[in-house]
Order: C-alpha cells, then sequence, then structure tokens
C-alpha cells in the first residue's frame, strides 16, 4: 500500500517543519504546492515573510520524499487539485496544512478505517488549539483530509483517534 501526502503551501514557518516531520514516516511521498501568492481567501500585494526558499530550507532533513512546486492558483480548489497528476502508483492520499500535525500511527489508523467502507473521501477528526497551547476546540466539523485513489465513492468519516493537532 502506497501513500502520498500533499500540502498546499503559502506561510506557516512556525510550524511547516514540524508538520513535515510528523507525517514523513507515514507516507512514501510527501509534495508541496508552494506559492508567493494566496489562494485561499482574498489576495494582497503584501509580500509573505515566510519566503519559499526559508520554508524549503526548513525541510531540509526530508527532501529525500519530498518534491516542491512552486506555482499561483487562483483558488483553493485549482491549488489542492494539482496534486491529481502525481497521484498515480499511490493507494491512498492525505492532505496536511502546514500547521497540521499527524500524531505517530494515525495515517494507518485512518486507513485502516477507512478500509472497512466504500467511500473515497474522508473527514479526520482534530483537535484545535485556540489562542495558545492550553486550551484545545474538539472540532466537530472535521475537514476531508484523506482520499483512497482510484476507486471507492461518496464521503465517510474515520474513527475518532487519533486526532490531529491543528
Amino acid at each position: 500500500m502506497k501513500k502520498l501526502a500533499f500540502c498546499i503551501l503559502h506561510y506557516g514557518r512556525p510550524y511547516f517543519k514540524y508538520a513535515v516531520e510528523a507525517i514523513y514516516p507515514q507516507v512514501d511521498k510527501i509534495v508541496i504546492f508552494y506559492t508567493d501568492r494566496p489562494s485561499q481567501g482574498f489576495g494582497t500585494d503584501i509580500p509573505c515573510p515566510d519566503t519559499g526558499k526559508d520554508l524549503k530550507d526548513d525541510i531540509a532533513p526530508f527532501m529525500d520524499k519530498v518534491e516542491w512546486i512552486e506555482g499561483h492558483w487562483e483558488n483553493e480548489g485549482l491549488h489542492t487539485d494539482a496534486i491529481l497528476p502525481y497521484r498515480e502508483g499511490f493507494n491512498w492520499q492525505i492532505r496536511f496544512d502546514s500547521d497540521e500535525i499527524y500524531p505517530e500511527g494515525s495515517v494507518d489508523a485512518y486507513i485502516k478505517e477507512a478500509e472497512k467502507t466504500p467511500c473515497k473521501e474522508f473527514r479526520v477528526p482534530m483537535y484545535h488549539f485556540w489562542r495558545s497551547f492550553k486550551w484545545m476546540c474538539i472540532d466537530g466539523q472535521w475537514p476531508i483530509r484523506l482520499y483512497r485513489i482510484g476507486s471507492g465513492d461518496g464521503l465517510g468519516w474515520v474513527k475518532d483517534q487519533p486526532r490531529v493537532f491543528h
């Protein structure tokens, strides 16, 4: 079973290295789609303080599994869909954001749970830190982060544990 992870990236330097470090041992390949312009929400002419070079340098120890793609996408949907040509040869795809930490073994736990259903896309459970690392909220609207490649239909939810730290 081959697992592909991807991240759409514009900023997030304080946590990005830790997000990559957490997902790195759980997948076979990581594709990072970096843009120097926002693809989510509203655009701006203000340059982002997190440069692509800085972000890429931060994950240098993990580059043996990383493919770094730079580009511009008009919206989040197009930015996310950039992964589609890279999926061949993989069975599962997991999306992570620059500030999402996947606990050890979580990807395999989610896949094990997902394999019990015919669904194609799956929502994963998250804890959201609120204003500090002292307070966490349990997300009742789990984001879609796990995708079965090549088969399946519909949307499912994986088990409640372990939760992604966000």
